[in-house]
């Protein structure tokens, strides 16, 4: 019997390094393709880039400086949108890609078309 549960457990154990085998090499392919996209930003898309996380600073200073919770869930999810809403905005104001895709690029850039819209109806 004990040793139907000593392989047990060393197929286990196999299987179990196996896996961390497998995820870590996905982990690290991941790391290499996002490596490979920062480093083919071009120069326009670099500032785009630093200007959102720049705007993210000053928005968690703000809740901070008011009382609130930055880490609150509610809270932190609706300044996340709003980071994406001003690096779309950016983007679209230099590069026109969601009108030139047909809304295939920048497609967090629709949500100005809605409340656009929505607030200026023809």
């Amino acid at each position: 019997m004990s040793n139907i549960i000593d392989f047990n457990k060393k197929l286990h154990e196999k299987r179990e390094q196996e896996t961390w085998a497998i995820t870590d090499d996905m982990i690290k392919e991941l790391y290499e393709k996002i490596k490979r996209i920062e480093e083919n930003k071009t120069p326009l898309e670099k500032g785009i880039d630093a200007a959102g996380v720049e705007l993210t600073k000053q928005i968690i200073n703000s809740i901070y400086e008011l009382g609130g919770d930055a880490e609150d869930e509610d809270l932190s999810n609706d300044m996340i949108f709003v980071s994406m809403l001003f690096t779309a905005a950016l983007t679209e104001y230099f590069t026109k890609e969601y009108r030139e895709s047909n809304g295939e690029k920048n497609t967090m850039y629709e949500w100005f078309d809605k409340m656009t819209e929505d607030t200026f109806p023809e």
